[in-house]
């Protein structure tokens, strides 16, 4: 008798997002829907009140993010508008991402996607695997 096995047990849900991180290493800077704030800031930009996302709940957790971190994006964003990628490539690690911790280093300021990301979804488990993370109860 042959026994098949029509569907893979599902992998353990993960409960935390501590010394994990594996959505964050291939995301180079935050997915904000806007960088206009960071870019104001920096004096790449005026603030003409044009933006078509400035209601967007992202504009205003950049707005109050710490300078350093609007300064990293800003500078990324420019490398990015002269054809360079000094990080290498879009596929490293988030520009807040702290690799030593696993952890963003401006959690409270994050975007809307990283907040809205389910833990122990199945693009979380995806990431998990391919980042060679272990899903941990």
């Amino acid at each position: 008798m042959i026994s098949l096995t029509l569907f893979a047990p599902s992998p353990p849900a993960p409960v935390s997002c501590e010394n994990c991180g594996a959505c964050c290493l291939h995301m180079a800077s935050p997915p904000f829907v806007t960088w206009s704030p960071a870019l104001i800031a920096a004096g790449m930009m005026r603030n003409d009140g044009t933006d078509p996302n400035r209601d967007h709940p992202d504009w205003d957790r950049l707005a109050t993010a710490p300078p350093e971190a609007k300064r990293a994006l800003a500078e990324y964003h420019n490398q990015l508008l002269n054809g360079r990628d000094a990080r290498g490539a879009l596929e490293s690690p988030c520009l807040w991402f702290d690799l030593k911790s696993k952890g963003c280093r401006y959690h409270e300021h994050r975007p809307e996607v990283c907040r809205a990301f389910a833990i122990g979804c199945d693009s979380c488990h995806e990431h998990r695997r391919y980042r060679g993370v272990a899903s941990v109860r």
